[in-house]
């Protein structure tokens, strides 16, 4: 899948070097700029052609060279445009001219000459008149040329890979170089024509790349703020116009005019990156608005989605509740009281297991029968304790252990381990008939015995035995 970010640059660039190659070709091949049309004409025609041919191709809107169809931002850009523009212009003559009134009167000389017309003169068939409609029409064009393609194009091509700042000095620096094959063809004649001094050519260098650089920076500001490239071209246009035409004495020499051009543009970066932070002031907190705004919507709407949720949790809670008859909820009550309690017996006896095995883990080998029952009493004194905290806890004196363990037996069903351990005993006795014969006489003789008659003391080890299935490995131990 193509990436367009990825294209966004490397298409900018190529397009620039485009440009570039057009501008030398009219510099150096047609020189129209020393013709009557003045400011590369035939270049900017060429170019024009060039950017509209790349944005059919690239299926662009004319929206990306700046050219907003809002008019209000067409009004505010022709209105302070042309206040960025006149003030500062004003300001700097004012400045000059009180100057020279107190070092030379003399000097002070309104004069009026577009540059195209310096060329002319000798060209009898052209009026001024002409000369000066020309060269507002075609210092217009150019420079509307250069703000749609570098403030227009060039700098939101270069906002999409990487941070305003960084786009505009970038844009600034490409501006500038358009200026260097003016310099190379123009300062090597005049130093062969000795009309042009070695320090004078160095100056003039440093000044253009300054000062090229300064105002491209200053038109990328107002581009940015305005949201579109009128005012940057409206400013451009009225800066060139009339800084070029309008002087105010006759001993302009070449520095004193570049330092003239740079106080324009110096005063008029100031207000404009004034008026650059107070709008994006605004434009922020607008946005900051609008952010909060946004925000609270989403968690409004959050909000409702839970409470839609919570409702249809409720409502299918009452839906459930009201498909239960009376009769199933009263059966559901009985079983769910019914499964805690047998949940609560599984537990009162794994908590009987538990106490038992522990009092017949004591070291008891050695004791005689008396001891062991007042182990097994204590232990069913805990027992009962536990299961009935509010009833009697005593023990009488007829406390039968044997009793005892064959009730906890039953109880826990340990008889099935015992009853299984006697069938074993019962399967590997078959192969012994004198043994077998033994047991079932002594069986027949306990049988005919008194039920009535007094239950004999059994030993430590017998009873022991009993307890079978609770712990066997206790009881082997205590065995």
């Amino acid at each position: 899948m193509s990436n367009p970010k990825g294209r966004t640059l490397p298409n900018a660039i190529s397009l620039y070097f485009v440009m570039l190659a057009v501008y030398c070709m009219d510099v150096f091949l047609f020189k129209s700029d020393l013709t009557v049309l003045g400011d590369a004409f035939f270049a900017r025609c060429i170019s024009f052609i060039v950017l509209f041919l790349f944005l059919l191709a690239s299926k662009e809107p004319i929206e990306s060279l700046g050219l907003s169809k809002k008019k209000e931002k067409f009004i505010s850009g022709m209105l302070y445009g042309s206040l960025f523009a006149l003030i500062p212009l004003a300001v700097v003559t004012v400045f000059e001219i009180i100057y020279y009134a107190s070092t030379d009167s003399t000097a002070l000389e309104l004069l009026f000459e577009t540059p195209n017309m310096t060329y002319v003169r000798s060209q009898e068939n052209l009026t001024p008149v002409a000369g000066v409609a020309i060269y507002i029409f075609t210092c217009f064009f150019g420079n509307a040329f250069k703000e749609v393609f570098f403030r227009g194009f060039l700098l939101k091509k270069f906002n999409k890979v990487t941070d305003f700042a960084k786009a505009n000095f970038m844009q600034a620096v490409l501006y500038m170089t358009f200026i260097l094959p003016y310099l190379a063809r123009n300062i090597p004649d005049q130093l062969s024509r000795d009309r042009l001094t070695v320090p004078m050519a160095i100056f003039m260098i440093v000044f253009y790349i300054i000062h090229e650089t300064f105002a491209g920076l200053k038109w990328g500001l107002m581009t940015r703020i305005s949201g579109s490239t009128y005012m940057a071209t409206v400013d451009h246009f009225l800066y060139v116009f009339l800084s070029n035409s309008i002087f105010i004495t006759n001993r302009y020499v070449t520095w004193s005019f570049m330092i003239h051009m740079l106080a324009i543009q110096i005063v008029s970066f100031l207000f404009v990156l004034v008026y650059y932070r107070i709008g994006m002031k605004k434009i922020n907190e607008k946005k900051a608005r609008q952010q909060a705004k946004i925000e609270a919507e989403l968690k409004e709407i959050e909000e409702r989605k839970k409470q839609r949720e919570a409702s249809r949790s409720v409502k299918k809670k009452i839906d459930k509740l009201e498909e239960i008859s009376p009769a199933n909820y009263k059966n559901i009550v009985n079983e769910t009281a019914k499964q805690k309690r047998v949940e609560k017996d599984d537990a009162s006896a794994l908590e009987n297991k538990i106490i038992l095995e522990q009092a017949l883990k004591e070291d008891v080998s050695h004791k005689n029968d008396e001891s062991v029952d007042a182990i097994l009493r204590k232990a069913s004194r805990e027992m009962r304790m536990r299961e009935n905290p509010s009833g009697s806890n005593d023990i009488t004196e007829d406390f039968d252990s044997d009793e005892f363990l064959k009730a906890y037996q039953r109880q826990d069903g340990s008889h099935h381990h015992t009853n299984h351990r006697h069938s074993h005993h019962h399967s590997n006795d078959h192969h012994r008939p004198d043994k077998v014969k033994k047991e079932k006489e002594k069986q027949v003789i306990v049988e005919k015995k008194d039920p009535m008659a007094k239950k004999p003391k059994r030993t430590f080890a017998q009873k022991m035995q009993s307890l079978g299935g609770i712990d066997d490995s206790s009881s082997n131990d205590l065995i």
